[in-house]
């Protein structure tokens, strides 16, 4: 039966369950755990500590545990506690059943809102408005407090002056009047019941953490979602004051960490990079200014440290410097890297940094600081002029104005907390248990790495004929679509692109065609959803854009052509549209991800090649019986997708990861010469202003096959010299008879082929050099039907080709032509070749010259 205080309990309309779920909640079987509990230490003010008592306790006889005072011998003893948080001004701890309890001053309800404002709770009692709340994790700000549910809810309750509960507030909640009041300047109502948040739909959060006036929540999803002061949570229209929003800088990065300050905040990526921002007091951010960060920006390391990298494309991190752990004090950061050393910066005025005093007062950068007995720190935890840390021995060590010293040993500590002038710390139960167990169950969260495992897994069973293919199909969809729609998931996998390429493969030979239509809509389902996800974002972090190159393959499920997706064009004009909008550091990174891991095939196979099918099959038309031509639905998202194709082209021209076949188009290819020229034809009499505002696909000629490009050119020279021609029509005066040259001739001698032809070049009108040339050999008869024309050019190239004329080297072998870097005596000749070109081209004649 429900318990008499669920009435007390509030979920927002936007929160990701129901009343139905959280009753749900108190229905779980069981799970056993051992009877012994673990044991609690606790120090520091005594009011606000985790104690039974208001006395003010200290860590004494260092090393010496069991003579020290610190080990809690209170109401909590008995308790199998599961989670601990600590802050300046009140504690909170969840036990194994779920149950919380809270301890400390009730600044403005943040202990409990139905206590007296300013009161004091000297023993932690169990906090009842969430007793039919199952809580796994809790944290605590100045004047509020949140605690997250074992269903991915999170509640808050205290102050919500600044917003940082994440309560939906409109005039009729809380008697609060918002009109004609400015989102900077209204403050929210105090004392608030526990509430849940306004996650957004489908949201679950993983992880919560509460600094001054704001709240940070991390998803299963890997996103973060701020709420409270604009410094930290961003600004927000009236309309949505106090709701938990993403920052836009953020988005897409794959979030697994969250640390937050009294001022400033830390996220932590998947692949090891910090990222920070909020007030920079005593450089606290990693940099000496400026004295606020507005937007995330990744801990600045020194050149020293830079040089640890594996890799320039922020990605590869050497474990010197991947952040697995971070904490924030009042004026100091801490991270801790996967090797196990330390990363500070900050104040250092009470050796919060792990650093004596009498060495540093403060750094303006991030400092190394090595375990002391040469062993890892696992975790670390921030107070306002303290930190703690745990190592891989369970043994806790705190700063202090002389460096680090160890305060529990041999005690297998599991979990640390501290904030204000306060810590807390558990270790395991003498019994030797070494795990935080909760005694209810709770569904199991999959991580990326355990997504793509399964797919593969399923794929082995399609191959082997094993469990229901239908099942099996739906379910590889579903997981598909998961992937697709959530860009963290994929920023945090396939470092390299060759396993996401071994995948789609697995998943193209496996399944049937009926599957592959299901696989299909699942692509546009999770395609649209991701990209709807990026809208309005700020993508500048390379491990943030890299899930837009993993995009293009799967576009690629158009490779059977029986297969219907994405039929208008929306989800890839919308997809170019993305990448096209990127801001300068983000097209910067994704270039530079680009040409750094896709190598070799991979470049063609995952990047060009799908979008140039796309482009074949928007391109495309059909001609009726009527002959009446009739264009795919998807004609739209030509321009967008030719305009990738551009900055691919231009990548692969830079970086030699590509030929120019790579990238010609069969269906721009098999346009009408016609309509090609005359989308020619409108190009060149355009405006540079008009170019950039009307779609040309001649300006884009690395789409043409040699063989279109030969029949454009055709054309063009034929209208020139029809135009040449007629330019040049007299009449005569006495008979009013209409003359016309039609030709340009050109008489030769073989025996001075090449003197003579420049010299004729020279002297001819350049009018004349417009028209068809007709050519003719001295002391030779017969007409120029094109055999003589053909026949001079082919002698001409002979010998300016030859490589005994000291033109041409060598180097790239005897097949191939290049220029002699030490010809400087036949200038002549170069200007020839060029002349040579031009009317050779000019006049429809193909020069057997190869270039490298």
């Amino acid at each position: 039966k429900p318990s008499s205080v669920e009435s007390s309990l509030v979920m927002d309309d936007d929160d990701v369950v129901d009343q139905d779920a959280i009753m749900a909640e108190v229905d779980d079987v069981e799970i056993p755990v051992e009877s012994v509990t673990n044991v609690l230490y606790s120090w520091g003010k005594g009011i606000q500590s985790l104690h039974d008592d208001s006395e003010d306790r200290s860590i004494l006889n260092v090393g010496d545990t069991e003579s020290n005072n610190a080990k809690v011998a209170s109401r909590l003893e008995s308790k199998s506690i599961l989670a601990i948080a600590t802050g300046q001004n009140h504690s909170v701890c969840a036990t194994a059943q779920g149950t919380t309890y809270v301890v400390g001053t009730n600044l403005h309800g943040c202990v409990d809102p139905n206590l007296a404002e300013g009161s004091n709770c000297y023993r932690p009692q169990l906090f009842e408005s969430l007793s039919s709340v199952r809580v796994v994790q809790v944290s605590c700000g100045y004047d509020h407090t949140a605690a997250l549910s074992s269903n991915g809810s999170v509640w808050t309750w205290g102050s919500n002056t600044h917003g940082q509960l994440g309560h939906r507030i409109n005039n009729n909640n809380n008697n609060v009047n918002r009109d004609g009041t400015s989102a900077s300047l209204f403050e929210g109502p105090t004392r608030c019941r526990p509430t849940g948040m306004a996650l957004g739909k489908g949201r679950r959060a993983s992880v919560v953490a509460c600094g001054t006036h704001y709240t940070l929540v991390l998803t299963t999803h890997m996103s973060l979602l701020a709420c409270g002061k604009p410094l930290i949570a961003g600004h927000r229209e009236l309309s949505e004051w106090g709701m938990p929003k993403q920052l836009p800088t953020l988005v897409g990065l794959p979030l697994v960490g969250v640390a937050a300050g009294d001022g400033h905040a830390v996220v932590i990526t998947a692949h090891g990079t910090a990222f920070v921002w909020g007030e920079n007091r005593h450089s606290c951010c990693g940099r000496e200014y400026p004295a606020e960060l507005t937007v995330p920006l990744a801990m600045k390391l020194s050149s020293n440290q830079s040089s640890s990298l594996e890799g320039s494309d922020g990605l590869t991190i050497a474990d010197e410097l991947a952040i697995q752990d971070a904490a924030c004090g009042l004026e100091h950061t801490i991270l801790v890297t996967r090797s196990g050393r330390l990363l500070v910066c900050g104040n250092n005025n009470f050796g919060q940094l792990g650093i004596a005093t009498s060495e540093l007062k403060s750094s303006k950068a991030l400092k190394s600081v090595n375990h002391p007995n040469g062993g890892r720190f696992v975790s670390t935890e921030a107070g306002y002029g303290h930190s703690l840390m745990l190592d891989d021995a369970g043994d806790v060590w705190m700063t202090t104005q002389n460096g680090i010293e160890c305060i529990l040993t041999g005690k297998s500590a599991l979990a640390i907390a501290a904030g204000g002038n306060n810590s807390a710390v558990i270790t395991a139960a003498p019994s030797g248990a070494k795990l935080l167990k909760r005694q209810f169950s709770m569904e199991e969260i999959e991580d990326p790495t355990s997504i793509v495992d399964a797919v593969h897994g399923m794929i082995e069973d399609l191959e082997g004929g094993k469990g229901n293919e239908t099942n099996l199909s739906q379910e590889i969809a579903r997981k598909s679509e998961e992937l697709l729609r959530y860009p963290s998931y994929l920023n945090s996998l396939f470092v390299n692109p060759k396993q996401l390429d071994t995948l789609f493969e697995r998943l193209l030979h496996a399944c049937s065609a009926d599957v592959m239509q299901e696989l299909a809509r699942a692509f546009e389902r999770g395609l649209k959803g991701g990209l709807d996800s990026l809208r309005d974002t700020r993508l500048i972090h390379p491990e943030a854009v890299r899930c837009l190159l993993q995009y293009i393959l799967f576009f690629d499920i158009r490779r059977d052509e029986s297969i219907v997706f994405d039929l208008h064009g929306e989800t890839i004009s919308t997809f170019c549209d993305t990448i096209l909008s990127l801001p300068f550091e983000g097209y910067k990174a994704l270039h530079s991800f680009a040409t750094l891991h896709y190598t070799g095939s991979l470049f063609v196979k995952m990047l060009v090649k799908p979008l140039l099918r796309t482009l074949n099959v928007c391109a495309s038309h059909t001609v009726d019986e009527n002959e009446v031509e009739h264009f795919n639905p998807s004609r739209q998202a030509v321009p967008v997708i030719v305009a990738v194709l551009s900055w691919l082209y231009a990548m692969a021209e830079e970086q030699n990861l590509a030929k120019p076949a790579d990238f010609y188009s069969d269906a721009v290819s098999e346009i009408n010469v016609d309509t090609l020229f005359s989308d020619l034809y409108s190009m060149k009499r355009a405006s540079p202003h008009e170019r950039s505002k009307h779609f040309y696909i001649t300006q884009h000629p690395f789409l043409l096959s040699p063989g279109c490009k030969r029949n454009l050119l055709q054309m063009e020279s034929q209208v020139s010299q029809y135009k040449a021609m007629i330019g040049d029509l007299h009449m005569s005066e006495s008979t009013n008879d209409i003359t016309v040259e039609p030709f340009f001739h050109l008489e030769i001698e073989r025996d001075y082929l090449v003197e003579q032809t420049l010299e004729c070049m020279k002297q001819a009108d350049p009018k004349d050099i417009r028209k068809r040339l007709r050519v003719s050999f001295k002391g030779e008869e017969g007409l120029d039907a094109g055999g003589v024309t053909k026949e001079f050019f082919q002698l001409l190239s002979e010998e300016l080709f030859d490589i005994n004329s000291g033109l041409w080297s060598n180097k790239y072998g005897d097949e191939m032509n290049w220029f002699n870097s030490d010809n400087t005596w036949d200038e002549k000749g170069y200007e020839m070749i060029g002349v040579l070109f031009g009317l050779a081209l000019y006049n429809n004649v193909l020069l057997d010259v190869r270039f490298p």
